[in-house]
């Protein structure tokens, strides 16, 4: 088990380790981790998504609300505005209670529904949960990336990665 600051350092160090992979011309000191808001349930929707990507899986954000059409109208002569059909919601097309972000890791199918605070499930999402891991399915409810990060490495065995040694301009030198 580690702790909510030890699995944000984790995911900055893969975060770093990848800066450092794509971009090996760029100096140490101007490397950074992004300010990801751990707080809010985007914030962790795009953690969870990073750290998915960045161990090797395959994640991406699933939306499954539907959109609003605008209502139609027009002014007519007398500068009055006339409305020929009110505004209204079309429901989504995915499936009811999909989870908000969908992955593969180790060849295992992932669903992970973010809960932020005192946010539950919804009945849909917990009959969606049952469905998904009568398949095979890994289901996970992501409340913080601590929590998150503690489960997903139980999951699947993970070892706590070692700290990356600071390069020094020794090291640099080929």
């Amino acid at each position: 088990m580690v702790t909510e600051k030890e699995a944000i350092a984790i995911l900055e160090t893969l975060i770093l380790d990848e800066q450092r992979r794509k971009y090996p011309n760029v100096p140490e000191k101007a490397r950074f981790a992004p300010d990801l808001k751990f707080r809010t349930s985007n914030g962790l929707t795009k953690a969870v998504i990073l750290f998915i990507n960045l161990s090797g899986g395959m994640a991406e954000r699933t939306g499954n609300q539907g959109r609003y059409l605008q209502p139609t109208a027009y002014t007519n002569i007398f500068d009055n505005k006339v409305q020929l059909k009110a505004g209204k919601w079309i429901k989504g097309t995915g499936t009811n209670g999909t989870a908000d972000v969908h992955g593969v890791f180790n060849g295992r199918p992932l669903a992970i529904e973010i809960k932020i605070g005192r946010d539950k499930q919804s009945p849909a999402q917990k009959a969606y949960q049952k469905k998904f891991e009568a398949a095979g399915g890994l289901y996970l409810v992501a409340k913080t990336f601590g929590q998150f990060y503690n489960d997903f490495a139980k999951e699947f065995e993970l070892k706590k990665p070692l700290p990356v040694e600071k390069e020094t301009a020794a090291n640099n030198i080929l």
